[in-house]
């Protein structure tokens, strides 16, 4: 049994995807070690790669676990994008995993990468326009209503420092503002209107754990967001609450004890109450600044 299928969306014709939650929900077990076996390679390989600083991967055995949990559970969607992906020596053009939450009706792209030498025959917004359909399909499917937003997150330029002339690997694969000018433009993508944290991708056991493991570097965007004018301030913290569930295991990201966390939740609990936009660009100055003075003190 083939687990991969032709890309007719695309450029060049010979183009494969491999669906890895298809595959491992065949229950065919042939199958389901084929489709791990791929997903190593993509991770030991051009995941690792693109995505170099610890605070923002996360262990494969977390990907498998949310694979045999399946899609019922509100967990990750992974595609790869290539040529020979049913050989021993697959040809890795592109990988996308997204991450849809339980009832937020609010979906994540955790990871997009694109082998830049394939940039004529495989485009980025094609990957996440087949993911795109997907998680509509399966939010209607786990939650009985359309899907309200896709959001996406990306290093801050102003917290990250990156050297063009002299790039570090560690530091980031691309020039974080050259990234954003990208998802800008060709993604739709829109910056939201708070300071974002990503808690730990994973449960911590100490507050040191906590400490380290929250990522305080990066802003988060809505995805084609003309597209999605639905999503309120109310959507938005449960989606925030839902992804640390997921990952962290955390009902409550205050529960973490980090004053960042605790001033991302109070400003969507402004946001929230005061009915304000998400979108940056939509906020009046005045609720720019009201966002900007909370605290995260208690």
């Amino acid at each position: 049994m083939s687990i991969s299928r032709p890309f007719l969306t695309c450029n060049a014709s010979d183009v494969e995807y491999v669906n890895f939650n298809d595959a491992f929900e065949t229950g065919d077990i042939a199958v389901q070690q084929e489709a791990e076996g791929l997903l190593r390679v993509i991770y030991d390989g051009i995941y690792n790669d693109t995505f170099p600083i610890p605070s923002e991967r996360e262990d494969i055995s977390l990907w498998l676990n949310n694979l045999k949990n399946g899609r019922e559970k509100g967990q990750q969607l992974f595609t790869t994008f290539g040529r020979n992906l049913d050989t021993n020596n697959p040809e890795i053009m592109g990988f996308i995993c997204c991450r849809i939450l339980d009832d937020s009706n609010c979906a994540l792209i955790e990871y997009l990468v694109r082998d830049k030498k394939y940039s004529k025959e495989l485009r980025g917004i094609e990957m996440c326009e087949h993911l795109e359909k997907e998680l509509q399909d399966v939010n209607l499917k786990i939650n009985n209503q359309p899907l309200k937003a896709i959001f996406w997150d990306a290093n801050n330029p102003e917290k990250v420092k990156y050297d063009e002339n002299n790039p570090d690997p560690m530091v980031d694969c691309m020039a974080p503002q050259k990234r954003i000018n990208i998802i800008e433009q060709r993604y739709g993508c829109k910056k939201l209107g708070f300071d974002y944290i990503q808690g730990p991708l994973k449960p911590c056991v100490t507050q040191a754990e906590v400490d380290e493991r929250v990522c305080e570097e990066l802003s988060l965007y809505q995805f084609k967001a003309k597209d999605y004018r639905t999503v309120t301030a109310t959507d938005l913290k449960k989606f925030i609450i839902n992804y640390n569930k997921a990952t962290n295991q955390e009902n409550d990201p205050r529960n973490l004890k980090h004053y960042s966390m605790n001033r991302m939740m109070n400003q969507l609990l402004i946001m929230e109450q005061d009915n304000i936009p998400i979108v940056e660009s939509e906020q009046t100055e005045e609720q720019r600044t009201k966002i900007s003075v909370c605290s995260g003190n208690n």
